[in-house]
């Protein structure tokens, strides 16, 4: 509200993964906060109430319960925290091994450590309700961009190249090599695709300030 309401220049949402939920949301809610989005392997939702296989209902909300137990949630998100276990996450997560450096694990273990992390964590892993991406997409009417890393292990970019076909989509870009955080695994390629976005959307490449 503060960026798209209170100044001239048109808005674009950029997020990754499950912010991208967020900013879908946000645009449904609000058509007029944005004049596009970006989504960068945003979240297919897999655990959802209505998208699990047979095996996934049993043992997902067996997983829900257990971790909501605060002491054991709060010990498992502790463990999480650390920076030998949280850099094994992102190696998970990217494919460019490079990319997880000190920085970046400093910069996501804060959160972690902060007041209401806990309550943040467990709201989050138990939340297998609500809309997934295939409800909201089909509610904005803004353009948007999609760029998905062809070997994203937490978003697989099979799954996803089924998002090309919503009409907001005006560009589907598959990055070979890329895993799920392409904006910090290519940032040089993942910036000019977005300003190249913003700049077809809005006529004036003067408006566009993207740095990932």
């Amino acid at each position: 509200d503060q960026y798209g309401k209170a100044d001239d220049h048109p808005l674009f949402l950029v997020a990754n993964s499950i912010g991208s939920m967020v900013t879908m949301q946000a645009s449904v809610l609000d058509p007029s906060l944005c004049r596009g989005h970006v989504f960068i392997a945003p979240s297919m939702r897999q655990l959802h109430v209505r998208k699990r296989s047979w095996l996934q209902s049993i043992t997902a909300p067996l997983a829900m319960r257990t971790l909501s137990y605060r002491p054991l949630g709060a010990y498992f998100l502790k463990s999480v925290a650390r920076p030998d276990q949280l850099r094994r996450v992102l190696l998970m997560a990217y494919s460019i091994a490079d990319a997880v450096d000190e920085e970046l694990i400093q910069l996501l273990r804060e959160p972690a450590l902060t007041p209401g992390a806990l309550d943040v964590f467990l709201s989050f892993i138990t939340y297998d309700s609500g809309p997934v991406p295939e409800d909201l997409m089909p509610l904005l009417s803004s353009p948007s961009l999609v760029i998905w890393g062809e070997q994203d292990k937490f978003e697989p970019y099979k799954e996803g190249r089924a998002l090309r076909h919503y009409a907001t989509v005006e560009q589907f870009v598959a990055l070979p090599g890329i895993g799920h955080c392409a904006h910090d695994e290519a940032p040089d390629l993942v910036n000019q695709l977005v300003g190249d976005f913003i700049a077809s959307n809005t006529g004036d490449q003067a408006l566009v300030t993207v740095d990932f």
